[in-house]
């Protein structure tokens, strides 16, 4: 009797070492791009509460100015540490004035508006605006 070599013998091996390595590859790049967008995302974090840190800073010579002269009007940029911010707008309303500075570091933005009690300085609103 005559032997029949087949020629198959380790194609399913092949098949299997190709396919799981297929898998394999796929967790890998599936973990490390999601390392990289988490990575991303903290660095917006970052971001985001530098630039509300420049913009409270913002507040306080704003609140330190009008304590120097009432007529303060705002729209001026302030250096605060290596970075800047904004005062927008002081604007009174009755008895009250109503305040809006911006940080921005990186393309991120936070524009913050106080309103307070012009005698007494009282706060009486603090709110994040949209863009």
């Amino acid at each position: 009797m005559k032997r029949i070599i087949s020629t198959k013998k380790g194609y399913i091996a092949i098949t299997s070492a190709v396919m799981m390595m297929g898998i394999i590859i796929f967790i890998v790049f599936t973990i490390g791009f999601t390392s990289f967008l988490s990575r991303a995302n903290l660095s917006h974090s970052y971001y985001k509460d530098k630039t509300l840190g420049l913009a409270e800073g913002c507040l306080q010579v704003a609140l330190y100015k009008l304590t120097q002269s009432s007529t303060y009007s705002g729209a001026e940029t302030i250096p605060v540490d290596t970075e800047t911010c904004r005062v927008v707008s002081v604007v009174a309303s009755t008895t009250r004035k109503i305040i809006v500075t911006q940080g921005e570091y990186q393309k991120a933005y936070t524009n913050l508006r106080i309103t307070i009690d012009e005698a007494d300085f009282a706060l009486l609103n603090w709110e994040e605006l949209t863009q």
